[in-house]
């Protein structure tokens, strides 16, 4: 085991995978949750051309829906990324110790 200075985390591939994983499934249901959710106000404002409140309310609900469906993939984008850096990590590890042998 190595030991680490004061402040200093230590990460394993499967950690960072791990963490990816959940990062990926947050995105999935949020996006889940957004489609399921969409639209709520739509036929309120379409049946109430003339009334701005109505208009304005679909308005923030399609803002929100945006706003969400962004964050949502910037959360997809990092899961992948850190799935994608933990696979890098393991096969960086396991090439040292078959270079280096084991520690």
């Amino acid at each position: 085991m190595v030991s680490l200075p004061a402040g200093k985390l230590a990460v394993t591939p499967d950690a960072l995978h791990t963490v990816g994983h959940h990062l990926l499934t947050t995105a999935d249901a949020l996006h889940r949750d957004i489609r399921e959710l969409a639209g709520s106000q739509e036929g309120v404002a379409s049946a109430n051309h003339g009334f701005s409140t109505a208009r304005t309310m679909a308005d923030c609900e399609w803002d929100w829906e945006h706003a969400l469906t962004v964050f949502g993939t910037k959360i997809a984008v990092a899961g992948d990324n850190m799935t994608l850096s933990a696979a890098t990590y393991r096969s960086t590890e396991d090439a040292n110790h078959q270079r280096f042998g084991s520690k």
